[in-house]
Formats: C-alpha cells, structure tokens, sequence
C-alpha cells in the first residue's frame, strides 16, 4: 500500500501594503487634478480650456477652438449670448517650466495682433489673463505679490491679483 504524504499548505500571499491594490498596479496611482494639468501638453491644455469655457454656457452661445498655426492669438472664442456678435478671446499658454523672459516678451507681443482684430472687427472684446504666482500648494511670498500687483496697476488701474 502507498502511503500519501499529508496536505501540504498552501501559505498565504502577503498582504500588499496600502495603495497596490489590482485596480492601482492596472491603472497607476491617483493623480491629484492640480498635479495632472501641469501634466497637459500644449494640445490638451487647449482643449481644457475649450472645455472649461464651453461649460460657461450661461455667458456664451458658440465655443469654437481655433488653436494651430495662423490662428492670430485666437485658441479658443466664444461668442457672447446677446452680445451682438461679441466675443471672447482665449489664448492659451501652458508650459512645462516658467517662463523665460524672451518668452514673455513673445506672449506681450501677440497682445497687438489682437487689438488689430478687435479694431478690424469693431466689435467689443474682452481679454483674459491668468497669471499663477508660485505653484499652489502654498501662499506665494507677500512681497512677491504686492510687487505684481504694483506692477499691474501701473498697467490699468485696479488691476491685481484676486
């Protein structure tokens, strides 16, 4: 008679630590949003944006995105829910790093293109401007705001940083 060897068990796998859970190895660990915008290429970020105004459909009747080579400044346009053909321009810049200073002066000098249109077109124009200071996860240093906002009102008059 043969005799069998008793039931080997069978160990447990470890538990993984938190965060490698099967759904977390497939797709990656969470990105926080403010984390995956810096992410954004310069395509996606246009297309953000569109998206972004698009959802302000209370404000505007049309969205179009305009973005690519010739567009004369003009990334993405609303046109102005009872505006008599008004729109909105949003030009978008988004970069993996800050800006160097040629780079600012290449952006300030799309700002004349842009009146051309606005002048040509004879229509009112509204022009937004986002400017992040520091890289929000914390308070920008005071000093640093108050020499912007400075500088901005020196540009219009209250125009500052909200």
């Amino acid at each position: 008679m043969k005799v069998v060897p008793p039931p080997v068990p069978i160990p447990r796998p470890p538990v993984p630590p938190p965060g490698l859970a099967a759904d977390v190895v497939a797709s990656g660990l969470p990105v926080h949003p403010e984390d995956r915008v810096r992410l954004f290429s310069s395509d996606q970020w246009e297309r953000f944006v569109q998206e972004w105004v698009d959802s302000l459909r209370d404000e505007y009747e049309l969205v179009e995105r305009c973005g690519g080579a010739g567009d004369m400044g003009r990334d993405v346009i609303a046109t102005v829910k009872a505006g008599n053909g008004a729109w909105d321009n949003y030009q978008c810049k988004h970069y993996q790093k800050a800006l160097e200073p040629s780079e600012i002066q290449d952006l300030a000098d799309s700002i004349p293109k842009l009146l051309e249109i606005k002048t040509k077109s004879s229509l009112p124009m509204t022009f937004h401007v986002q400017i992040e200071l520091g890289d929000g996860r914390e308070e920008p240093d005071e000093t640093a705001t108050q020499e912007l906002n400075e500088l901005l009102e020196e540009i219009k008059d209250g125009f500052k940083l909200q």
